[in-house]
């Protein structure tokens, strides 16, 4: 078995981690050059990918003999903002304490450790490995991933997005649905008020209407329920004055097999019944996701994780991940990663070491039984 070098991950995350990608404003320049640099010194070509100045992206390959197909490992660079103090990692207990540490420092450095160790102990035959670390992740992906996909920078056969966590196969995603609703209502003074119509008042009955509302769906293994939630509401102009506007901004997640058109003539259909006037407005679309169980890429991964000795853990996700931007673009991929679960974003970020090793480990092994799977493809 080709084994990777604990501690030579562990000086790479402390090193990674110790650099600050805090995005706003995000500068994930200073990294990317220095893991080009680290990637050139184990033999592994790097280019460094700018849509925008200092907002940089990674990509390399690790080239088979015959390149039948091509796995894209995508992790991103850029986290969170942080207090200082998290940009100074510490090892304590078996974790290592930092920013980005789970989100996903700890998965850009396995999978680093991983194409490094297979660099220099194997050739593969059938399958090119492709290390495409983004840019802007935290804030969208328009310095990262979407502007690559769109110019055609990047394309693979499978992606293994790195941004998971406890070694979890997320396969699903729920859609999602950002709505404006505008209501007019008309305006009049406040002490007659029944001379006019509020708008506020008239979005009161379409919010609680819009919460109560249970949207026909088919139950999914790996996904809860649809979900409706009132993000944001704005309305009047003086507390004297009759409302003649208000605006809700709708979030509504929603399961493979549900109509986007029906969602929406449903939200059309309250806002109808309740108010004189009303705009409805799309702000954005991301379709549900549903990667087939039975892919080869999915089986290889389920049977690396039994070899050890792992809990093959296959969920859905029931929020927005690049999982959507790849679906947008018509490529194919899944979620995986090892990060510490509900320490995203967190004031003690953490990840354990031991997992960020063994998931080294496992991506290596994964490449080479992948390699094997796909010699026949």
């Amino acid at each position: 078995m080709r084994r990777i070098q604990k501690q030579r991950l562990y000086d790479l995350l402390r090193k990674t981690i110790s650099t600050d990608t805090c995005n706003p404003p995000g500068n994930e320049r200073a990294l990317a050059v220095f893991l080009k640099q680290y990637l050139k010194q184990h033999h592994i070509q790097c280019r460094i990918v700018e849509c925008r100045k200092d907002r940089s992206n990674i990509l390399c390959r690790v080239p088979s003999e015959r390149a039948k197909r091509v796995l894209v490992c995508s992790p991103h660079l850029d986290t969170v903002p942080a207090a200082s103090s998290l940009l100074r990692p510490v090892l304590k207990a078996g974790r290592v304490i930092g920013r980005g540490s789970t989100d996903c420092k700890g998965n850009l450095c396995a999978v680093i450790e991983a194409l490094v160790t297979l660099r220099q102990s194997t050739v593969l035959k059938n399958l090119d490995i492709v290390l495409c670390a983004t840019a802007d992740e935290e804030a969208g992906s328009k310095e990262g991933l979407r502007p690559l996909l769109r110019q055609r920078k990047i394309s693979g056969d499978f992606w293994l997005i790195l941004d998971s966590d406890d070694f979890e196969v997320v396969v699903a995603q729920k859609g999602l649905m950002h709505l404006r609703a505008t209501i007019q209502g008309k305006s009049a003074h406040a002490s007659v008020p029944y001379k006019g119509r509020n708008a506020i008042a008239d979005a009161g009955r379409v919010m609680q209407r819009l919460q109560q509302h249970r949207f026909p769906f088919k139950k999914h293994p790996l996904l809860l329920p649809p979900t409706v939630n009132i993000g944001t509401i704005h309305g009047g102009e003086k507390i004297n004055m009759v409302a003649s506007s208000c605006v809700l901004e709708i979030d509504i997640r929603y399961l493979p097999l549900m109509k986007e058109t029906a969602i929406i003539d449903a939200v059309r259909k309250i806002l109808k019944s309740e108010t004189r006037s009303f705009r409805l407005d799309v702000l954005d679309l991301q379709k549900p996701i549903e990667q087939p169980d039975a892919s080869a890429y999915v089986d290889c991964l389920k049977n690396t994780l039994t070899a050890h000795h792992i809990p093959v853990r296959v969920r859905g996700s029931e929020g927005a991940t690049v999982m959507s931007i790849l679906n947008e673009f018509g490529e194919q991929g899944i979620s995986f990663g090892f990060g510490a679960k509900h320490m995203a974003h967190s004031d003690v970020e953490y990840v354990r070491l031991n997992d960020v090793c063994r998931g080294a480990q496992v991506l290596v092994d994964y490449f080479i039984a992948l390699d094997e799977v796909l010699k026949d493809g």
